[in-house]
């Protein structure tokens, strides 16, 4: 069986932030680790398709693009996108580390009209009742499923690259969960996350109405009151927060977009300039107008709407936005110098 995927960023002078906190698709570098059941070429290939199915799912932030049919094209030949292997032998086993290219994954991901999700990671207030049940250190059956399901949700949320924050129960969260009986789940977890200041949150169950025990956890969300696996709720839930932060390239329009970077002192910066800017998913052009002392005035050919580059470049930590009066050409400082 192959084992737990862990994905592990290459830092570079590239990255790419959101108030301090980097964005995982915008990387320029992605390293995957995984374990694989031998050396010969039928594992080998295993764990790369395993690798570039856990990398898609992050860079889009959907659990199900892995239907896509372009998607299962690409998965039948996954050495396209990694430029190298290593192979290392642990004492759990044997592993393997695949590199990708940021650049390739996402111009894959353009190409086919697929979702890239650009933004940080989202917030969830998670809650299971069981780890606040007078009963949980005596009921012991309870107690393994409980703690069984607190790490398959910290897994669940270190895969998907989310965090999950839980109460600190205090005498008002105390307070609160005492009257969850008398009042719905969702209004209660709503009563939660005001004070938390989230917008979405977890409530897993292991117990029934009836207090019976539940041979598997039940789960409800933010955006759906069934209750369902833990998986499967969070996935839904992820999928459904992601795509609310995420870009779809449509080269069905174009459009050119006209800034001013100012800092760029010498060539060198001028060349790191114009590869910053073409890196961008949504360009396919640039055209230097006038360079004048230390700014720059740049003509950008991309797809999709000016406000669709506008906020990738406020999301790249080497643009920081100069705001001028209204009418005037958008204007950046260049910070990667």
């Amino acid at each position: 069986m192959i084992g737990k995927i862990v994905i592990f960023i290459l830092v570079s002078l590239n990255t790419v932030t959101i108030n301090g906190e980097e964005i995982f698709s915008l990387k320029t570098k992605y390293e995957v680790e995984i374990e694989i059941e031998g050396t010969d070429q039928n594992s080998i290939k295993q764990g790369m398709q395993n690798a570039f199915s856990s990398l898609l799912i992050s860079l889009s932030g959907n659990s199900t693009i892995l239907d896509e049919s372009s998607v299962k094209k690409a998965l039948k030949n996954p050495e396209k996108f990694i430029n190298q292997y290593k192979l290392e032998a642990t004492e759990n086993g044997l592993i393997s580390i695949f590199s990708f290219h940021g650049d390739s994954l996402r111009l894959f991901l353009s190409q086919n009209s697929l979702p890239l999700w650009v933004s940080k990671k989202p917030l969830i207030l998670s809650f299971l009742p069981c780890k606040e049940d007078s009963n949980y250190s005596i009921d012991i059956e309870e107690r393994v499923i409980c703690d069984a399901l607190e790490g398959s949700l910290f897994e669940l949320s270190q895969s998907r690259n989310s965090k999950v924050m839980h109460p600190i129960m205090d005498l008002r969260d105390i307070t609160y969960f005492d009257s969850l009986n008398s009042f719905s789940a969702t209004k209660f977890m709503n009563k939660m996350k005001r004070r938390y200041l989230t917008s979405s949150w977890l409530l897993c169950f292991t117990r029934d109405s009836f207090g019976i025990l539940l041979e598997s956890p039940l789960c409800q969300s933010s955006e759906s009151s069934d209750q369902r696996p833990l998986k499967q709720t969070f996935n839904e839930l992820l999928d459904k927060l992601n795509i609310k932060e995420s870009l779809v390239v449509d080269k069905s329009r174009k459009n050119q977009t006209l800034i001013k970077v100012a800092g760029v002192s010498d060539f060198s910066n001028l060349e790191k300039l114009v590869g910053d800017i073409n890196s961008q998913v949504l360009v396919f052009d640039t055209l230097i107008n006038e360079i004048k002392d230390d700014e720059v005035l740049i003509s950008i050919s991309h797809y999709g709407k000016k406000e669709d580059l506008l906020s990738l470049l406020g999301k790249n930590s080497g643009f920081e936005q100069i705001i001028l009066q209204s009418g005037d050409i958008i204007s950046y400082k260049y910070l990667n110098t």
